[in-house]
């Protein structure tokens, strides 16, 4: 395992930022100063280091592509024809919805989750069930609640 220096680490660093950006180990390494496998030899041998590094560097590039993106199609939107400014704007569209499908939720405080083994549903649960769903809406509402 190789020793994680701080210089190590800066050229860990700028090989994860090419090899993101789509440059092969060979042209890689030579923009580095290194010969042949020599430096994908180093990014295996410093493991989990080098895996986290390339992976920040890889959402880096796609933040980088996404706002160059973005530039694009809005200027597209405003000074674009006809068609390109409608192809534009649904492009943006897809991309709003698609940040809010996968944005992260706010963990909802429901207490404490049944223990699904404890829970025992008995015949008498299920007839007043039962006896509930077959009444109108209104009946419901007459009936009287247990929160009193």
């Amino acid at each position: 395992m190789l020793t994680i220096t701080p210089e190590v680490e800066a050229v860990l660093e700028r090989a994860a930022e090419l090899r993101a950006e789509g440059s092969s180990w060979t042209k890689t390494a030579n923009a580095m100063g290194y010969v042949g496998d020599d430096l994908k030899g180093i990014c295996k041998d410093a493991g989990q280091t080098y895996e986290r590094l390339v992976s920040k560097a890889r959402r880096q590039v796609v933040r980088d592509a996404l706002a160059e993106s973005m530039f694009v199609l809005r200027r597209l939107l405003r000074e674009g024809a006809d068609a390109e400014s409608r192809r534009a704007a649904e492009c943006l569209s897809r991309i709003s919805m698609t940040f809010i499908r996968h944005r992260r939720r706010a963990a909802v405080a429901m207490g404490p989750k049944p223990d699904l083994e404890e829970v025992v549903i008995t015949d008498e649960a299920i007839a007043t069930a039962k006896w509930l769903a077959s009444q109108t809406v209104e009946r419901r509402l007459e009936l009287p609640s247990s929160d009193n």
